[in-house]
């Protein structure tokens, strides 16, 4: 598969991810301060599905099943800025969630990975 620039070249220009207000403008908690910088530290669940190795990771929302308002920040999968914002139609999740949700996995699916492979980064830690 061709990614124009690829996107571990991309994800070096931004920052790993930004922690911004919570919903309903409350600061973030430091236990999700910690759960947010876990899911960072996995690097891009896409990229790594796909063997193109680790990059950089931004945290992404799932919209899957929120309606309008926004997902907890313990509903979050890691995305570098390709495959999250950047990347265009069909390679990055804002350009088209639709059509990438068929074309990499349903966002769904990808929180259960990342929630395996937190459980797997924090028994490494203990």
């Amino acid at each position: 598969m061709w990614l124009p620039a690829g996107p571990a070249a991309q994800c070096n220009r931004v920052p790993a991810h930004r922690l911004e207000m919570a919903a309903e403008g409350s600061e973030v908690t430091k236990a999700e301060r910690q759960h947010l910088d876990d899911v960072a530290q996995l690097g891009c669940i896409v990229c790594r599905n796909l063997d193109l190795g680790e990059t950089p990771a931004e945290i992404h929302h799932i919209r899957t099943r929120q309606g309008l308002k926004r997902a907890s920040h313990y509903d979050t999968i890691p995305l570098c800025p390709y495959h999250h914002r950047i990347g265009g139609y069909g390679e990055a999740f804002h350009a088209g969630p639709e059509i990438w949700q068929r074309k990499y996995c349903p966002e769904i699916v990808l929180l259960k990975q990342t929630r395996i492979e937190l459980r797997q980064l924090r028994e490494l830690k203990v």
